[in-house]
Parts: C-alpha cells; structure tokens; sequence
C-alpha cells in the first residue's frame, strides 16, 4: 500500500523553496562564523553584530517553516490495489474511490524521490516541482490530489499499484502539469 501525506496548498512549492534558500544561508553563515571569524582572531564585536543576522535567520526560518507546514493536511493519501482513500489523523477515511470506478487516472511521467537536500535544492533552482499529483476521473468528476514521496520504498510502492491499473485495463495517461480547466469539477485541495 502507497501512503503520503496530502498538500493543501499549491503554494507549498515556493515555501518550501525559500526555507530550503534560508537553511542553506543559515548553514553557510554558521560556517563563516565558526572556522573564519572566530579563528582568526576577529574583534569581539563583530560576532556581537552578527548574532542579530544569525538570530533574524533562524526566527525566519521558523516562519516558513510553519508555512511549509501549514500547506500540507493532516491527511494522508492511500492507494492500493482497490480503492484511492484520503485518511485523516484519526485513522477514518474521509473520501474513496474504488478502483472498478475509477475512468481515467492522470499521472506524473515519473515519480521519484530526492534522496538529499542536495538533490531537492538543484531540482528547486531548476523550477521543478518538488510535490507530485494524481488525478482522477470517477463519476465524471476530477479529483487532483498532490503529495510527496519521502522514500524510496514508496517510489517503488506507487508504480506497483500503477502497474497494478494498467493491467486492469485503467485508462492511464501522463502529463507534466494537472488538468487544469473547466473540465475539473471538484479538487481536493480546500485550504488557502
């Protein structure tokens, strides 16, 4: 079974880009802190000027870092063999679509996972997405639900279950963006 958590708001790519910029500042100035300023013998009060920068640095990290998380639910998404189910923090189901209603699936060409922060923060620079999405059609209605992958086991358990669809005869087809027009009637993205 594939689980991960659900992102609420499509603007958790560009906050999740700025806290991955501030920690790499954080980390460099702590760097030039530590091994330049203080071995060299630079005067007292050039430290005591920068621990404002420093203290600054952080307090804005923790900004977005609480927007980061903000953006993303307490609920996850699920997909197996049989259904697509968003779960919530209590364990309850909150939505599901069985497999046999399902009529289209669209999806990323791949899904893979960013093993580092290296990895993440050259795919940011770029302009790629670091989420990623399935749609679905079922009942005539779209239904768009973004997440992310945080292993590589469910890198691997993600194309199972879509191998799975493929040979049920599922119409899958691959896109690079979502559907976005007046075709999609509901998503499942509520918070702003």
């Amino acid at each position: 079974m594939f689980k991960a958590k659900l992102i609420a708001n499509p603007s958790f790519v560009f906050f999740r880009k700025h806290a991955q910029l501030l920690h790499f500042i954080a980390i460099t100035f702590n760097v030039t802190i530590i091994n330049v300023l203080l071995k060299e013998g630079i005067a007292y009060w050039v430290l005591i000027l920068a621990i404002p920068a420093y203290l600054i640095t952080f307090y804005a990290m923790y900004l977005i870092g609480r927007k980061v998380m903000n953006a993303m639910q307490d609920r996850r998404l699920e997909l197996d063999f049989n259904s697509i189910r968003i779960v919530n923090k209590g364990g309850v189901t909150d939505f599901e679509i069985a497999a046999s209603s399902i009529e289209t699936v669209n999806l990323q060409k791949e899904y893979k996972y960013a093993g580092s922060f290296g990895k993440e923060l050259l795919k940011q620079i770029r302009g790629d997405a670091n989420y990623h999405f399935i749609q679905v059609n079922s009942g005539g209605q779209w239904f768009t639900m973004r997440f992310m992958l945080d292993s590589l086991y469910m890198e691997y358990k993600i194309n199972e279950v879509i191998q799975y669809w493929i040979s049920l005869g599922i119409p899958i087809a691959y896109t690079k963006d979502p559907v976005n027009s007046s075709v999609v009637t509901s998503k499942l993205e509520v918070v702003k």
